[in-house]
């Protein structure tokens, strides 16, 4: 499904990993705006990373729109049309709609304040809240493409020993 080099893996690990120390810091030390663009970019890489393991590469660029195939609205609503076509449920245990749901409301929260930054003077605290939230949603969305991941490779072991 996903043929990638070890190389290309381990430069896209250390981008990773200098993406969540970044995260870190931007959250330590109050750069709040920072830390929610962040957040939105690790989301988005997890749930692309989420539908090319579970139906595919080219699903990614065959079924959103041309247009929108870097949007993460349009890798959400994908994935939400296509979850039910999973025949694993463990899977479906951990991709579910509630997931696919608070990430939606989290990204209306984040597009509300980064579209009107300039209209808005004294609501910091909501930018905080939305970084912190969005700290925790990273983490839920890592977390979950790493168990589908992991998940998928015990599925593919078991039917090469069939």
């Amino acid at each position: 499904m996903i043929e990638n080099t070890s190389e290309d893996n381990m430069k896209k690990y250390q981008h990773y990993r200098y993406m969540l120390n970044n995260l870190k810091y931007s959250l330590e030390k109050n750069f709040y705006l920072q830390a929610v663009l962040i957040e939105y970019a690790i989301i988005e890489d997890r749930i692309e990373s989420i539908i090319k393991h579970l139906f595919g590469e080219n699903k990614i660029y065959n079924n959103v729109a041309k247009q929108d195939k870097k949007m993460l609205e349009a890798k959400l609503n994908y994935l939400k049309d296509n979850i039910l076509y999973c025949s694993d449920a463990w899977i479906k245990k951990y991709v579910t709609f509630e997931l696919i749901n608070k990430i939606k409301n989290w990204k209306k929260n984040r597009n509300a304040i980064v579209h009107s930054l300039m209209n808005r003077y004294e609501e910091s605290n909501q930018i905080k809240d939305i970084a912190l939230e969005g700290e925790k949603l990273t983490m839920e969305v890592i977390n979950t493409a790493t168990k589908v991941k992991k998940r998928l490779e015990v599925i593919r072991k078991n039917r090469r020993t069939k």
